[in-house]
């Protein structure tokens, strides 16, 4: 009554296994949560080259860094949000080391 109200609410029409699986079949969405398409490491790494160094600037591109799920070299097996936040207080705080000794 005082919660957010529950409209077009999709349930299934029974209990049985094939209505369950049915209904799943005809209403399951997925959602996508992309990651190590821009890897970090060196710049040469054999087959799997990177496209960030370990302080997260673009080989190559003078004053871009890439801050988000997409540095990770390999693909989580969880969810990305903490650690995409752990990345990202690591990246301010590299920045801010940089700024104050005129890095870029």
């Amino acid at each position: 009554m005082h919660g957010a109200p529950i409209q077009d609410l999709i349930v299934p029409d029974g209990t049985s296994d094939e209505e369950l699986d049915r209904f799943i079949r005809k209403n399951v969405r997925d959602s996508f949560h992309y990651t190590s398409t821009c890897r970090m490491g060196a710049q040469s790494h054999g087959e799997r080259p990177s496209v960030v160094d370990t302080k997260l600037r673009v080989h190559g591109v003078y004053g871009l860094r890439v801050c988000d799920t997409s540095i990770f070299p390999e693909i989580l097996g969880t969810h990305t949000m903490a650690p995409v936040v752990a990345v990202a207080e690591k990246c301010a705080d590299m920045m801010k080391v940089a700024l104050k000794s005129g890095e870029k």
